[in-house]
């Protein structure tokens, strides 16, 4: 299971569980940080905005972080819009081999409300 904070609070539960922070995927814009104790991960995201969250881990987090996970490696999203504008089939692939597809049906063609999805393990 994981469950995303915010870095306060990610920060609070890494503290007082004694776990170890993982650098998961790093973008242009954000940092990934993972803990994991036992079946939960932990995630959070530090935007690169040069706002005290991310100057904060930057100088006391980053420096202890020694392991780098990925959180979906190799993985490719494809989104195929169906005839009906009120349809939508993402299609998750891994190696170029589908192993999920999930169908998204929304109540109107603004898509402001989901009516029901089905998903499809291969």
């Amino acid at each position: 299971m994981k469950i995303r904070r915010d870095y306060t609070t990610f920060k609070q539960i890494v503290s007082s569980k004694s776990l170890q922070i993982f650098l998961g995927e790093t973008r242009s814009d954000y940092y990934n940080l993972l803990a994991i104790d036992g079946p939960v991960t932990y995630e959070c995201n530090v935007l690169k905005d040069n706002g005290n969250d991310q100057q904060d881990y930057e100088l006391n987090i980053a420096p202890t972080i020694t392991s780098k996970i990925s959180t979906e490696p190799d993985w490719d999203d494809f989104i195929v819009t169906l005839p009906s504008n009120t349809q939508e089939l993402h299609t998750y692939k891994r190696n170029n081999v589908t192993v999920q597809t999930v169908l998204t049906t929304y109540t109107s063609a603004a898509k402001t409300q989901i009516l029901r999805i089905q998903k499809t393990r291969v």
